[in-house]
């Protein structure tokens, strides 16, 4: 999971993460950046909670 507009791990990067891992899932947050947790937590909680539950 990353922020659109995260300049500490960019949207490029964090894909070749996901597509790394086995089950790797990306998902990015328009506009979110490094503090999304904080400033868009019912995002970040759906796109959780769909991986937990799929």
């Amino acid at each position: 999971m990353g922020g659109a507009t995260d300049p500490s791990a960019r949207p490029e990067e964090v894909e070749a993460v996901a597509s790394a891992l086995p089950e790797g899932r990306l998902v990015v947050l328009p506009g979110g950046h490094e503090l999304g947790l904080v400033s868009s937590p019912e995002a970040r909680a759906e796109a959780v909670g769909g991986f937990l539950d799929p």
